[in-house]
């Protein structure tokens, strides 16, 4: 499949889906810190990761066992401990300081040298920017112990996408198209792009025209 580019637009407020803006402000926090915190310790210690229907997990350098996060309650798990995102947040403090904070309640060891994983990032700007307005979720597809890739799931469970573990993305239309040049962009503008391509919603268009 060939494609050009269009402009991406911006988003506009007056065209946020009306669906989903009665949702629980607790529950829309929970998943976004749980994907940003996850994706800060990711950077700071490197490691692998699975994102399953109800929390992220990793696999982090250093730590003797998986690092959870639980993504309806926005609670941060390790061993025997766990702490909640949502109620020690403040906008003040930031994220940065919510990670040292943690670092040190739960004795983390020292992180190395920062490392970077495009994809995951990719998720977590497509979490904070469309589960707020659009209730987007991700989900990994697994076949036995094999990871087929990753399933997008819209609020009401009706729309969904897919993207595979070989960056190929397929909306419900039957399209696919590999968007491993689309990593070269910004990671919000990747996002809308990848968004877009899904065509959940007609206020977020494809970013490309399919040539046949």
């Amino acid at each position: 499949m060939n494609a050009m580019r269009l402009t991406v637009p911006s988003y506009n407020p007056v065209k946020q889906c009306q669906g989903y803006s009665l949702q629980d402000e607790n529950k829309v926090a929970a998943q976004i810190l749980s994907y940003q915190l996850a994706h800060l310790f990711l950077k700071r210690y490197s490691g692998t990761w699975q994102i399953k229907k109800e929390e992220i997990l990793l696999q982090l350098e250093g730590f003797e066992q998986p690092l959870r996060f639980e993504l309806n309650t926005g609670t941060i798990r390790y061993k025997t401990l766990r702490a909640s995102l949502v109620s020690r947040y403040s906008v003040e403090r930031g994220l940065s300081r919510l990670a040292d904070d943690i670092s040190k309640d739960f004795a983390f060891p020292l992180s190395s040298a920062e490392t970077k994983d495009d994809l995951f990032e990719l998720f977590v700007k497509l979490i904070e920017i469309y589960h707020a307005r659009c209730g987007l979720k991700i989900a990994q597809c697994e076949k036995g112990n094999n990871l087929l890739g990753w399933e997008l799931i819209l609020g009401d469970e009706k729309l969904r996408g897919w993207i595979s573990s070989e960056f190929v993305a397929e909306n419900r239309f039957g399209e696919r198209m590999n968007i491993l040049n689309w990593f070269k962009l910004r990671p919000e503008k990747m996002a809308a792009y990848v968004f877009g391509f899904h065509r959940f919603c007609e206020n977020y268009p494809s970013p490309v025209i399919t040539i046949q």
